[in-house]
């Protein structure tokens, strides 16, 4: 949430999320969250948490939509034998 507020320099106005427990229901917290972020000027940011995911791989993706430009991020772990682990477009 943090990094999307700087990536917007605004401030959120607004914010609306859900969580859920289909994963690992007997736990005490959600194993899922989306959330979603306004600000004033009507930008929007969108982060979700999967605690729970079960994937066979471990990864991590971060992607930044604008104006200007993209950026989106695999985050592999450990990272992808080419070296790559971000691209911008």
């Amino acid at each position: 949430m943090d990094t999307a507020r700087w990536f917007l320099g605004e401030q959120f106005t607004e914010v609306f999320a859900y969580g859920n427990r289909k994963n690992l229901p007997t736990r005490n917290i959600d194993d899922h969250d989306v959330a979603l972020f306004r600000t004033a000027s009507g930008a929007i940011a969108r982060v979700q948490c999967s605690k729970a995911a079960r994937r066979p791989y471990k990864e991590i993706i971060k992607s930044v939509w604008g104006t200007k430009g993209t950026v989106e991020c695999t985050g592999y772990l450990p990272t992808p034998d080419d070296g790559a682990s971000c691209m911008g477009v």
